[in-house]
């Protein structure tokens, strides 16, 4: 029988067995696997060719089909599902030999219409290699470097359950060996595929961070579907999978999976090429949209404590840092502030990250810090002393369990002569230059710091110190009267709660408007305006039948001390806040939407810092230090907000007792 011959036969044989898949649809008519091979063998055996020629045919036959639905916009999930079974079962059974249908698809002109994830499959089922559909991209380019780009991106921004995980991770893994890997650089088809896998890599990082730092999630959602090129990316995703989709956004998604931990876990990356990779990985992130400029990072620096910023950028940073070391980490920091233009957000929170790491990252943080300062003050350079006093500052936010707070670390540092870099006179000179200069961005505690600590001042040097002690005080003045206007403002907020009470109370026993707030409405017409009516139409449920307060607004209306727009945007206010209270009743479990009071999320802090204790015992001591640190300054940051909020009777407070014995009754209580 001739090769014209025997195609014949097959097409007669595909017409009669229709689609392989519906072979195996076990429901219908509990066809197995071992069925469809046994119909492979005997059409073989019928035809006087080899069953593997058979089901080669067979499987181009309908993949073509697949493909060219899918570049036609449809959805053939199911089916290449299916075929991805049966291909895997045939290669486990030895009927089919991955490498007889790896170049035919390869030059199929619609193979790359089907998705990533589709084609790692058929790489998961040995019938395709993903190096070589990696190498064929290259070939081709022609603009195909998106097709890698947009898969990925899709996959780590959208995941939807455990394949894109190891698809994604495959992926990766393939591009940082093609790119670090020392064991083919030196080919000459090499070089230029690793520069293209680079690519590739920097191109998705960019769109995982332009997603992560977008603090509302859509922006970077809109940019991701703008950068796809191919409109068919995202036509299959694995059946399981279909049900796990919330429609939740970007930033929620990619949290879900970090790419780095993929590439840590994943046994085919080499240990040369995940130190390239992460090394250059973290100048990315450094570098990456340098918009948040130096004056922003001095005065809102604390958003990025590592209790507060952003947590999937600290879960990157962290595998960076934990991957490389806290000591490569750092060189490679102080040579990005060296030689780029940086991020301060990404930046800070890497200072931030790192600290809660490992214990002794905080005196290599220490040696940098001081060999800015000890430059900025020999050169009379500016950029060096922004640095050591910024990240001396961050660092102090953590708590003292990691670095020690500013004002101690200040005074070690410039009080004695033999350790102070001021102690010459000209860099005392700069110093103070410097410190007059960050007056208007330093908080009270810094400016309190620098003016308590009686610090080593040259000869001729005291009047220049008292220049900048009088300025100091001046600033913290005003801070303290900025603090006083907004405890005045809170104590005016809490009267006329009071004040609002009281009338309602006095108007439902007498039905009378209290004298006091006539009078307030005509002699105390600023208080009554801004005070009074706020507190009195603040938005609530209204009852059913009218209570004292909806009777007093309505007889205040009807002699005018409130208009008809301000009552008319007071009812308005109380619906929604009805429909609002309606809406959260209702509200599935799921959407994980938690409301705390301070004391009970410090409570729920402290209760997963006991836990985590306990877990950690028995463990590796790293590994205990990297999941309690980051909770402790949880803790520190949590208690210094209501320290801040507090009340008059804790204000000038220095430390606070925890009585851990509510937690274990064999703790003593310790002070933070």
């Amino acid at each position: 029988m001739d090769h014209t011959e025997v195609k014949a036969a097959l097409a007669r044989v595909m017409s009669r067995t229709a689609c392989f898949p519906a072979l195996i649809q076990e429901s219908n008519d509990k066809i197995t696997k071992d069925t469809v091979v046994e119909k492979i063998e005997t059409k073989a055996e019928s035809l006087g060719v080899s069953p593997s020629t058979v089901a080669k045919d067979l499987l181009l036959s309908h993949l073509r089909s697949v493909m060219q639905k899918a570049s036609e916009g449809h959805n053939c999930l199911s089916e290449h599902e299916e075929l991805s079974d049966i291909m895997e079962y045939l290669v486990e059974r030895k009927i089919l030999a991955g490498t007889e249908l790896e170049e035919h698809l390869l030059h199929e002109p619609s193979f790359f219409s089907l998705p990533l994830p589709a084609i790692w499959r058929m790489s998961h089922a040995r019938v395709i290699s993903l190096e070589q559909v990696i190498k064929r991209i290259y070939k081709e380019h022609h603009g195909r470097s998106s097709f890698l780009v947009n898969g990925l991106l899709d996959l780590l921004l959208h995941p939807s359950g455990q394949s894109s995980s190891q698809a994604a991770g495959d992926v990766l893994a393939l591009l940082v060996g093609l790119m670090y890997s020392v064991s083919g650089s030196n080919s000459q088809e090499w070089q230029p595929l690793a520069k293209f896998a680079g690519e590739v890599l920097k191109s998705v990082t960019e769109g995982v961070l332009d997603v992560v730092l977008d603090s509302s999630g859509q922006k970077g959602k809109v940019s991701l579907e703008k950068q796809s090129e191919d409109p068919h990316q995202r036509q299959m995703t694995p059946k399981n999978d279909e049900k796990d989709s919330s429609g939740a956004n970007s930033t929620q998604s990619a949290k879900d999976i970090n790419m780095y931990q993929l590439v840590v876990e994943n046994p085919k990356v080499p240990q040369e090429a995940l130190e390239g990779y992460f090394s250059a990985q973290l100048v990315q992130i450094l570098t990456h949209r340098p918009n948040i400029k130096l004056t922003k990072a001095l005065k809102t620096q604390e958003a990025w404590c590592s209790a507060k910023a952003n947590p999937t950028l600290v879960a990157f940073l962290q595998k960076l840092v934990v991957g490389l070391g806290h000591e490569e980490a750092f060189n490679i920091l102080e040579l990005v502030l060296s030689n780029e233009e940086v991020n301060w957000g990404c930046v800070l929170t890497l200072v931030a990250t790192a600290l809660t790491c490992h214990r002794a990252t905080s005196t290599k943080l220490k040696e940098l810090i001081e060999r800015n300062i000890r430059r900025g003050c020999e050169e009379l350079e500016r950029e060096p002393m922004v640095v050591g006093f910024l990240f001396a500052r961050h660092a102090g936010q953590e708590g003292p369990h990691v670095f020690p707070s500013y004002a101690y670390w200040f005074s070690s540092l410039f009080t004695s002569e033999s350790t102070s870099p001021t102690a010459q006179k000209q860099g005392f000179i700069f110093l103070m230059r410097f410190l007059t200069e960050m007056v208007p961005y330093e908080p009270a505690h810094c400016l309190r710091a620098h003016l308590t600590t009686h610090i080593f001042t040259p000869k001729g040097c005291h009047e220049i110190f008292q220049s900048y002690a009088y300025l100091a005080k001046a600033r913290l003045q005003e801070l303290k009267e900025a603090s006083l206007d907004s405890t005045q403002r809170f104590s005016s907020k809490t009267k006329a709660v009071e004040d609002v009470e009281a009338a309602a109370k006095y108007f439902s026993e007498t039905g009378k408007v209290p004298s006091f707030v006539l009078e307030a409405s005509i002699f105390r017409e600023t208080y009554f305006r801004t005070s009074f009516l706020p507190a009195l139409l603040a938005p609530r449920h209204l009852p059913e039948v009218p209570d004292a307060r909806a009777k007093l607004i309505e007889v205040l209306h009807a002699r005018g001390k409130i208009t008809s727009m301000m009552l008319k945007n007071y009812t308005e206010a109380c619906e929604k806040e009805a429909s609002d209270l309606l809406q959260g009743v209702f509200m599935e479990v799921e959407e994980d939407i938690v409301i705390e009071e301070p004391i009970a999320e410090l409570a729920q802090i402290l209760e997963n810092l006991v836990t985590a204790h306990f877990n950690c015992c028995a463990s590796d001591s790293n590994v205990a230090i990297s999941e309690i640190l980051p909770l402790l300054s949880k803790v520190s940051c949590k208690i210094e907000e209501m320290m801040k909020s507090s009340d008059a009777r804790f204000k000038g407070a220095s430390h606070i007792i925890l009585d851990t014995r509510l937690y274990d009754e064999k703790l003593l209580a310790f002070q933070v």
